[in-house]
């Protein structure tokens, strides 16, 4: 779901260089971790994804051990907006 997302250029994860592509889902054990810009509608697309992964396998994503981690140059006002759109506290 993530990659077909990334492919439609919904989502555009985190550069790794020129010829090494772009990194947006990294997986270990039960563990993922998610990388997207700072914005509304990535946001919009990653949490479209997870909920439709929650329906499709019957797991839920657990919001209190859930983070969010924001690069420097992102605003206060977007961090307390990303958090709401993806129910994160």
């Amino acid at each position: 779901m993530i990659r077909a997302e990334h492919e439609k250029g919904m989502l555009s994860g985190l550069s790794l260089g020129f010829r090494n592509g772009h990194l947006g889902l990294l997986l270990c054990a039960d563990d993922s971790l998610l990388v997207a810009r700072a914005s509304v509608a990535e946001v919009g697309v990653v949490s479209d994804v997870l909920w439709d992964y929650c329906r499709a396998s019957g797991q839920r994503v657990n919001a209190t051990k859930s983070k969010v981690i924001y690069g420097a140059a992102v605003p206060l006002r977007h961090w307390r907006l990303i958090k709401r759109v993806l129910n994160i506290c």
